[in-house]
């Protein structure tokens, strides 16, 4: 039985065991305490599962659900059908929370229409340190074409949902997987449910979202493939917002040859270079440069000056308790 006071927080885990503590201290740190901590291991091979049992052993709202890898979308799915929670909440084992997130954005969901609460967030590196400030956006109610244009939720650790619809519209999907293009699952999900809901924002950066090159964000080329299959099927069912979804898709191919020039990783930015020649980017280099700018906080402040981004930070902790 759902309780309607109950948030459900979903932790997938794949060999994360060098963030993982630090990722569930601050969900313990909560200020919100009715919650349920669901820890989800997709067949870690490190240390991952002795720091979930040691923290399950600390916190009885916690518990650990063990499976074989299958992915992201997968060990998620696996934490919201043990769900008991009214709301769900997903976290990455390597991101973090502000103590008051799950309070505040609780708070937005007294509209019964609203389906959706996201936040701010910022961008961490490995030390837990901002380097960079995170999408600023403030999209409200019904969000469907806003989230065409762009995926403005930013992250899977940042949105806090209904439980019984994100079941209804089937949770997230593994098939991007299996298709070898993983890593859009969030935006795909994001969209589904601005088929039947409301959002809401809170403007308040509240997670810390990690970056670093061995994650899935910064695998570029299987990014815009995950992007593209999602901005396909969107497009099948709304025909009148193609034109945006290509936009959105010219966007974070840029995106993709930002980020790995910044990185120094040449040869997969000479490819998504290739791919930008193909369509009119200069048409859209305003609107996604900002964007990109988000995480683009080790250019030379000559560069960001001349690109307009804004945003970067001193390498401050992202505060969790």
């Amino acid at each position: 039985m759902t309780d309607p006071d109950l948030i459900t927080v979903i932790v997938p885990c794949h060999n994360a065991e060098r963030t993982l503590e630090r990722t569930l201290a601050s969900i313990s740190r909560q200020t919100y305490r009715q919650i349920e901590i669901l820890i989800v291991d997709d067949g870690s091979t490190d240390g991952s599962a002795r720091v979930a049992e040691a923290f399950v052993a600390r916190d009885p709202r916690a518990r650990l659900i063990s499976q074989a890898n299958a992915g992201v979308a997968a060990a998620r799915n696996s934490g919201l059908a043990a769900a008991r929670g009214a709301f769900v909440a997903p976290i990455d084992a390597d991101d973090l929370w502000a103590p008051e997130k799950l309070e505040l954005q609780l708070q937005r969901f007294t509209d019964p229409k609203v389906g959706v609460v996201y936040a701010w967030f910022e961008n961490i590196d490995l030390n837990d340190r901002i380097f960079s400030g995170g999408f600023r956006f403030s999209f409200e109610g019904d969000v469907l074409a806003d989230l065409c244009d762009v995926d403005f939720v930013g992250n899977g650790s940042n949105a806090m949902m209904r439980t019984a619809l994100v079941r209804q519209v089937g949770g997230y999907d593994p098939g991007l997987r299996a298709k070898g293009a993983e890593g859009c699952e969030d935006w795909r999900l994001w969209l589904a449910l601005a088929e039947f809901c409301e959002f809401a924002v809170v403007r308040r950066p509240l997670t810390g979202y990690r970056i670093y090159r061995g994650n899935m964000s910064s695998r570029n080329a299987r990014m815009i493939a995950s992007a593209e299959l999602v901005a396909q099927a969107i497009a099948e069912r709304h025909p009148e917002l193609r034109a945006r979804l290509s936009v959105h898709l010219t966007g974070r191919e840029l995106h993709g040859f930002l980020r790995c020039a910044k990185q120094g990783q040449w040869r997969d930015a000479q490819t998504m270079l290739g791919r930008l020649s193909h369509r009119s980017a200069r048409t859209v280099a305003r609107q996604t440069l900002g964007i990109a700018g988000s995480t683009l906080g080790g250019l030379p402040a000559k560069v960001r000056r001349r690109l307009q981004l804004s945003g970067v930070h001193e390498r401050t902790p992202f505060i969790t308790a």
